[in-house]
């Protein structure tokens, strides 16, 4: 071979390690990773039913505002849900919705194996 055709294989190589990586990349999106907040979240929401953004971020230690975008980030996710008060329409709750319950489980079965 020669030094042509090295530069050509090379090439070729590449293009299709890049193909693989931005293959694996987009699978990892479409998983929508879990962050260790977010796992953390719903654990406590799991554990603690009718919890208020108030309630989550004294438990995570974070900011009203933080745990607002949290919140928000993970219902877009289809993770938790928010949830008006039956008494009182200025209060509303979060919780874990069946998607949530099952991305715990499947988490802890990742760490496990």
């Amino acid at each position: 071979m020669d030094k042509q055709q090295y530069i050509d294989q090379l090439f070729n190589t590449m293009r299709q390690l890049r193909k693989l990586i931005e293959t694996q990349n987009q699978d990892l999106n479409e998983e929508k990773i879990v962050t260790m907040m977010q796992f953390s979240a719903l654990k406590f929401l799991k554990s603690n039913k009718n919890s208020s953004v108030g309630d989550l971020a004294g438990h995570l230690r974070l900011s009203k505002s933080s745990a607002t975008q949290l919140v928000e980030r993970m219902s877009k996710m289809g993770f938790i849900e928010r949830v008006n008060d039956k008494t009182d329409r200025r209060v509303i709750h979060i919780a874990i919705t069946p998607k949530g319950e099952q991305n715990i489980i499947d988490l802890k079965k990742k760490v496990i194996d």
